[in-house]
């Protein structure tokens, strides 16, 4: 009985004796230049980040290519393949030719023409929307709730010379078939087979390229 006692009162002794620490960190606050430091600092880590991941992407599908190649029976479907693309284009760019195929493109391209332009003005009114009533959700004439979405994405200021220059050397018609053809067409990010999908007799090395650079720095992310 008296060791009983005696554990309760050291018990009641260790909680006596014990002190509370608060966290100081959780009353620290941040002043607004340390806050915007702060997010600058995240800014330029994430940048530094997904810079070595490119640069980390690039040896590894570089090895991935050459064990698909080093294989005989690969390399032999993926010749097959070249061919049949090559094929695939003639016939294409023969059915493109007929007056049906040209009418339909056009309708297409116009159709797709008037779609950015919608999606831009609704960007657009949707910003003054929630500029002018600090609702961040939006009733459509369905009836459906949707959230207003914002995104944004850093592009090099060497972008904007990169435009200037494809406008003088591509015209928009070839622009925006290549740019269709890396939305919905390609299979991998491959110049060659972009190529020879869309005809070297229409386009150059070069053209793809720069054509594939602005793709990906307006889709890729």
């Amino acid at each position: 009985m008296d060791d009983q006692v005696k554990d309760k009162k050291e018990e009641v002794s260790e909680v006596v004796d014990a002190e509370i620490v608060e966290d100081a960190s959780a009353n620290t606050t941040l002043s607004p230049v340390d806050e915007l430091k702060n997010i600058e600092n995240l800014i330029n880590a994430n940048i530094t980040k997904m810079d070595k991941l490119v640069q980390d992407l690039k040896p590894v599908k570089e090895m991935l290519e050459s064990l698909l190649q080093a294989d005989l029976e690969y390399a032999e479907l993926d010749q097959k393949a070249v061919e049949a693309t090559k094929d695939k284009t003639k016939k294409k760019k023969e059915l493109m030719g007929t007056t049906n195929g040209k009418e339909l493109t056009e309708k297409l391209k116009e159709l797709k023409q008037e779609l950015l332009e919608a999606k831009d003005a609704l960007s657009s009114y949707l910003q003054e929307y929630q500029k002018k009533t600090g609702f961040n959700e939006y009733e459509g004439p369905d009836g459906e709730l949707r959230q207003i979405v914002f995104s944004a994405k850093l592009v090099r200021k060497t972008k904007l010379n990169l435009d200037y220059y494809i406008d003088q050397v591509i015209d928009m018609e070839r622009q925006e078939e290549i740019v269709e053809y890396f939305r919905e067409d390609a299979e991998s990010g491959s110049v060659e087979a972009a190529l020879q999908e869309l005809g070297e007799e229409d386009y150059t090395e070069e053209d793809i390229r720069l054509m594939r650079i602005k793709f990906l720095s307006e889709y890729g992310n």
